[in-house]
């Protein structure tokens, strides 16, 4: 991360301010370091008058950063403040912020925080009709690597209640979680 910052600072100096779509993928380079302290210094910087400004990626980066770093409180307060339009550069409530932000609580294993997430705002999941099928795979991923494969299954059967054609990943996860609940035979059903 050195070398990103001091990198950043010579091109400062040669090019003036630098735009959102580099200071992003600076953004990006601290969540995927698991530098979230440096993320967030990062994001200040960003949001000040005088700088590039911020916009639904950086959001979405971050959102997804906290999550990993498992802090889900400051993730909380950074979608309510976009809920209510006082988040700086003023960036819309969306699926794609949902969706990194739970996709991060599943894969930290974090399934009680995932459904909170769903209930407080699964409303702009539904915005236009059905969730779309990403929010049911990410879904199943979860019961499966927190130990409960069977709740993937019954997952399915949402899916088809909702009237949703299930993709390539649905049917490799279902049959992933019929392997690890030793129904081989359910599981030949999906090929």
């Amino acid at each position: 991360m050195k070398t990103i910052f001091e990198e950043i600072e010579i091109a400062k100096r040669q090019y003036g301010k630098l735009n959102t779509i580099v200071m992003n993928a600076v953004l990006e380079a601290c969540v995927h370091c698991g530098d979230i302290d440096s993320a967030l210094r990062i994001f200040d910087q960003m949001s000040k008058p005088e700088s590039c400004g911020v916009d639904g990626v950086t959001y979405g980066t971050l959102l997804k950063g906290l999550g990993e770093a498992r802090r889900i409180d400051e993730a909380f307060q950074l979608l309510e403040s976009i809920e209510q339009g006082i988040a700086v550069g003023s960036p819309k409530l969306s699926a794609p912020l949902i969706c990194g932000l739970l996709n991060a609580l599943i894969e930290a294993g974090d399934l009680r925080r995932a459904n909170g997430l769903l209930a407080r705002y699964g409303f702009v999941l539904h915005e236009g009709g059905s969730p779309s099928i990403l929010l049911y795979n990410l879904l199943m991923k979860g019961y499966i690597s927190t130990g409960f494969p069977q709740t993937a299954l019954t997952v399915h059967e949402e899916i088809l209640r909702q009237g949703l054609n299930p993709d390539r990943l649905t049917y490799n996860t279902l049959i992933f979680a019929c392997v690890k609940t030793e129904k081989l035979d359910a599981a030949m059903l999906f090929f």
